[in-house]
C-alpha cells in the first residue's frame, strides 16, 4: 500500500518546510521521540524556515539546496551563536531531510554529503573555573565525572 504524501496540489511550487511540519511531528511522535527531541528538531526547521524567508531564498523542499543550508549555518556563527548550538541545529536537521528522501518528498537530501560542524574541545566561557589565586587555595579534584559540588 503507498505511503500518503505530504505534497499538497495547491501548494504552488511544491511543499515547503512549513507544509510538511505537522507531518514531519506526527512521524517524530510516531517513531517514540521525546518531547524534548521533538521541540528541538521543530526549533531548527523553524529557525531555518525564518532564515530562508528573511534572505528571500527558496522554502520548497525541491529548491532548498546545500548552499542554502551552508548560509544558514555560517548566519548562525556571524549572529554569535556557539559552535555548539550550531552543531545541535545541524545535528536536528539532518534526520529531516533524510526523512524527505525516504518519503520520496526530494530526490536526495539536501544534507547528504555535508559535515557536521566542528565543536572545539574547550568548555564554554561561563563555564570555565578561575584558576587558583595565591589566596584561593586549590580546587578538591572531582572524584565522579559528572558531578559538580
Amino acid at each position: 500500500m503507498p505511503r500518503p504524501s505530504t505534497k499538497k496540489p495547491s501548494l504552488s511550487g511544491g511543499p515547503t518546510l512549513a507544509s510538511t511540519r505537522d507531518y514531519w511531528t506526527l512521524h517524530l511522535r510516531a517513531e517514540g521521540k521525546s518531547g524534548r527531541t521533538i521541540s528541538t528538531y521543530l526549533r531548527a526547521l523553524d529557525k531555518l524556515d525564518a532564515f530562508l524567508a528573511v534572505r528571500g531564498m527558496p522554502r520548497t523542499l525541491e529548491g532548498i539546496r546545500r548552499e542554502h543550508l551552508e548560509a544558514f549555518f555560517v548566519a548562525l556563527g556571524e549572529r554569535g551563536n556557539a559552535p555548539a548550538t550550531i552543531s545541535i541545529l545541524f545535528r536536528a536537521l539532518r534526520p529531516f531531510w533524510g526523512w524527505l528522501a525516504e518519503e520520496d518528498e526530494i530526490e536526495r537530501s539536501s544534507m547528504e554529503r555535508m559535515r557536521a560542524p566542528s565543536v572545539p574541545l574547550d568548555p564554554p566561557r561561563r563555564a570555565r573555573r578561575a584558576a587558583p589565586g595565591p589566596s584561593q587555595p586549590a580546587p578538591a579534584p572531582r572524584l565522579h565525572r559528572g558531578f559538580d559540588p
